[in-house]
């Protein structure tokens, strides 16, 4: 009976379901590769699109680069991939990353656009 009740206080007009969450493609095979790359190796820090926002960024001081739209160029990305960044938790991932894995990482990183309302360099 109380269901009926709640029911009838609801209304009887249907509620459209939310749309699925839908993540547009990446641009080609080897920025689609990097993705998966980046979530295996980077998403606990930089979160699942690269915003910064990895379920580790909380304890990090300071937090993690949102690396949507970020301005370096290809090489210098690729260089902090490897190398690490002073002064942060980015450490080298020379050791664990092939070299390829890296570009294709990069590659996706490149892709992405900077996050809404984010100024041109």
């Amino acid at each position: 009976m109380r269901l009926l009740l709640l029911l009838a206080a609801c209304g009887t007009e249907p509620v459209a379901p939310l749309p699925p969450l839908v993540e547009p493609p990446a641009p080609c095979p080897e920025a689609r590769a990097g993705r998966i790359a980046f979530r295996e190796h980077c998403q606990p820090c930089h979160g699942l699109h690269a915003a910064g926002d990895g379920p580790a960024a909380a304890a990090l001081d300071p937090p993690p680069a949102d690396l949507r739209g970020w301005p370096g160029s290809p090489a210098e990305i690729a260089l902090a991939v490897r190398q690490g960044s002073e002064g942060t938790a980015m450490q080298p991932w020379r050791d664990r990353l092939e070299d390829d894995e890296v570009e294709r990482i990069v590659g996706w990183l490149v892709s992405l656009p900077p996050p809404e309302g984010a100024r041109d360099p």
